[in-house]
């Protein structure tokens, strides 16, 4: 008689363990229909997961998703240079973005000044790594690249703005 295997939801976990001393940088883009427009956000956390900063922007005249991915990625790598992070673990949810970098071929010409500006950041940061994440565990970045799209370009240093307070709380809590 076979034992009947029982399945189980994975769960999803917004924060992986991380070594001491890194910093994690999440960055995500979302795109507005009927303006034709992108905007973009990143967010940087302590290897705990507690909130350090946030940048968000708007984008104009982005040709398409890969794009956007790059140019968030780029206001991310600004903010954590202009905040003084190393030793960076950068974590986006548009794996196209994450496999050009990581393994340097395959991208747009329309990317191709971007990307080669966040490799310019990359190399200054010196120790960096770059994962492709799922959107759930991207998840402030996500909604706050969505609710960017209404309002002004935005950068919160040490403390975050009020209407994530709980979504921060939530990454949190998976630890």
């Amino acid at each position: 008689v076979r034992e009947a295997k029982t399945k189980s939801t994975p769960k999803i976990n917004r924060w992986p363990t991380f070594l001491a001393g890194r910093l994690v940088l999440n960055v995500d883009a979302s795109f507005t229909e009927g303006d034709y427009a992108w905007s973009c956000d990143a967010v940087i956390h302590d290897h705990r997961g507690s909130f350090m900063s946030t940048s968000m922007t708007r984008l104009e005249h982005v040709a398409d998703v890969f794009t956007a991915g790059a140019a968030a990625l780029l206001e991310g790598l600004k903010l954590a240079r202009d905040t003084g992070c190393n030793n960076l673990m950068v974590r986006s949810d548009n794996i196209m973005v994450v496999d050009v970098l990581r393994f340097n071929e395959g991208y747009s010409m329309v990317a191709a000044p971007v990307l080669d500006e966040c490799r310019s950041y990359l190399v200054d940061f010196g120790r960096f790594i770059i994962e492709h994440c799922i959107r759930e565990s991207n998840y402030v970045a996500h909604k706050l690249a969505r609710w960017r799209r209404t309002n002004n370009p935005s950068r919160w240093i040490d403390a975050p703005p009020d209407f994530i307070v709980s979504l921060l709380a939530d990454d949190i809590s998976v630890l």
